[in-house]
C-alpha cells in the first residue's frame, strides 16, 4: 500500500493493494483508517478513468460511515454511487447495485425504519439474483430477517433459511458470524435464552476466527445482556467492559453508545441507581445522536426500569408515559407498560396497573413476544392477587 501510494507499480495492482489494506483495517475496527485507504483507491482509480472502482471505493467508504455513526451521510454517498452507475447493465456495476441496496438498507435498519429497510433489501436481493452474486443475496436476506424480527412478522424464517446455508457453502466467517448473532437477536426476543446465548457464542467465534474484532465485541455485549436477565451481573459486566474498550479503541460510536446503555442496566439491576443513571443517560443522548432511535427508546426504557427498581415511582410513571407517547417499537412498549404497571402497583393504584398490564400482555401476544408476555401474565396474577392460571404455569415451565 505505501508503493501504491507512492505511484509504483500498475495501476490495478496499486488499487488491489489499497482494497486489502482496507479491509483488514476493518476488521481490526480501524475504520477512519479504513475510510482513507479506499478514499486513496477512489482517487486512483478518478485519476485513470476507472468509473467502477471509483463506485466501488465509495460504496466502501459509505460502508464504515455508517458504522462511524453518520447514517445520513452514508445514505447520501450510497444515493451517489446508485446515481453514477444509473443505466449501466455490466455485470460488475450490477453487483455494485446490489450492494449499495443492501447498504441503504442497512441504514434504514440501524435507524428503525424497517419498512423502508424492508423496501430495499427486496430490492437488492433482486438485483444480487440477476447478477448471480450469491454472498450480496445472502447479506440482503440477512437484513431482510433481522428488519422482520424487529417488527414481530413471521416472514424472518424465510430469509433465515436462505441467508446462512449460503454464507456457510461459500465459507464465508464474516457472514456466518452476523447471521448467527441475528439468530441470538430472534431467540432472545423469543424469551429462548439458552439458544441465544449459543448462537451469540458461535457468532463470536466465527468472528474472531477472521479477525472481525468489532463483530466479536458486539456478540459478547449480546451474550452480557443475556446473562444480565439471568441474573449473572458481574460476568455481564466483565463482559461489557471488554467490549467497550474494544469498540472505544476501534472508534465504533454505535458500540460505544451500547455497552453504556448495558452497562447502565447492569448497575441498575445490581442496586447501583445514581451509576445506572449516569450510564443510561448517556447511551440515550449518544445513541440518538447517531439516529439510533430504536436503541435510543430501548435505552429509555431502562431509565423507567432504574426509576422503579430505586423506588422512585413517579419518575418513573413520568419517564414511560413520556416515552409511550413517542410511539416506540412493540417490544418497548410492552417493556414500558409493564413497568408503568408496576409503578401504579407499588403506588397502591391497582386499577390503573391492571389496565397498563393487560395493554402490555396483549401487545406481547399479537407480535410473538411470548416471555415478555408470561412476566407480565405473572405479575398480572400478583396484582390480582391470585396464583397464576395453569396455562402460565405450563408456559414457565417451558420456558
Amino acid at each position: 500500500a505505501e508503493q501504491a501510494d507512492e505511484g509504483t507499480g500498475d495501476v490495478e495492482r496499486r488499487l488491489d493493494a489499497f482494497r486489502a489494506l482496507g479491509e483488514v483495517l476493518n476488521l481490526a475496527g480501524r475504520y477512519s483508517e479504513a475510510i482513507e485507504a479506499f478514499e486513496s483507491a477512489e482517487q486512483l482509480a478518478k485519476r485513470h478513468g476507472l468509473s467502477m472502482a471509483v463506485a466501488g471505493f465509495k460504496q466502501k467508504q459509505a460502508e464504515l460511515v455508517q458504522r462511524t455513526g453518520r447514517p445520513d451521510d452514508a445514505f447520501e454517498m450510497l444515493q451517489e454511487v446508485l446515481e453514477s452507475i444509473r443505466g449501466d447493465t455490466s455485470q460488475e456495476a450490477g453487483e455494485i447495485r446490489a450492494t449499495s441496496l443492501y447498504e441503504c438498507a442497512a441504514v434504514r435498519h440501524r435507524q428503525a425504519r424497517n419498512d423502508e429497510a424492508i423496501e430495499l433489501g427486496h430490492e437488492a436481493a433482486d438485483v444480487a439474483t440477476s447478477v448471480g452474486a450469491k454472498l450480496v443475496l445472502a447479506r440482503a436476506h440477512m437484513l431482510l430477517h433481522i428488519a422482520n424480527v424487529y417488527l414481530g412478522r413471521p416472514e424472518s424464517a424465510e430469509h433465515r433459511d436462505i441467508s446462512l446455508p449460503i454464507f456457510e457453502a461459500e465459507g464465508d466467517s464474516v457472514g456466518q458470524g452476523n447471521m448467527l448473532n441475528n439468530l441470538g437477536i430472534e431467540a432472545y426476543y423469543a424469551g429462548r435464552w439458552d439458544d441465544a446465548a449459543s448462537f451469540y457464542e458461535r457468532s463470536q467465534e466465527a468472528r474472531h476466527r477472521c479477525g472481525d474484532v468489532v463483530g466479536a465485541a458486539t456478540s459478547a455485549n449480546n451474550l452480557a445482556e443475556v446473562l444480565s436477565d439471568q441474573g449473572h451481573h458481574a460476568d455481564a459486566r466483565s463482559l461489557l467492559e471488554s467490549a467497550l474498550a474494544d469498540w472505544t479503541a476501534s472508534g465504533c460510536a454505535v458500540g460505544i453508545a451500547l455497552a453504556s446503555s448495558n452497562l447502565g442496566r447492569v448497575a441498575a439491576r445490581s442496586g447501583r441507581h445514581d451509576e445506572a443513571e449516569r450510564l443510561l443517560s448517556d447511551g440515550v443522548e449518544r445513541l440518538a445522536s447517531l439516529g439510533a432511535d430504536d436503541m435510543a427508546d430501548d435505552a429509555r426504557a431502562r431509565l423507567v426500569e432504574n426509576a422503579v427498581l430505586a423506588q422512585r415511582l413517579d419518575e418513573g410513571a413520568d419517564r414511560a408515559n413520556e416515552l409511550l407517547a413517542s410511539d416506540p417499537l412493540p417490544l418497548v412498549v410492552v417493556v414500558t407498560r409493564r413497568l408503568l404497571g408496576l409503578a401504579y402497583a407499588l403506588r397502591g393504584q391497582s386499577a390503573s396497573a391492571l389496565e397498563e398490564l393487560e395493554a402490555s400482555a396483549k401487545v406481547a401476544a399479537d407480535e410473538g413476544f411470548e416471555y415478555e408476555r408470561v412476566v407480565t401474565e405473572l405479575l398480572r396474577a400478583a396484582v390480582r392477587g391470585r396464583n397464576p392460571s395453569d396455562d402460565i404455569d405450563d408456559a414457565v415451565r417451558r420456558m
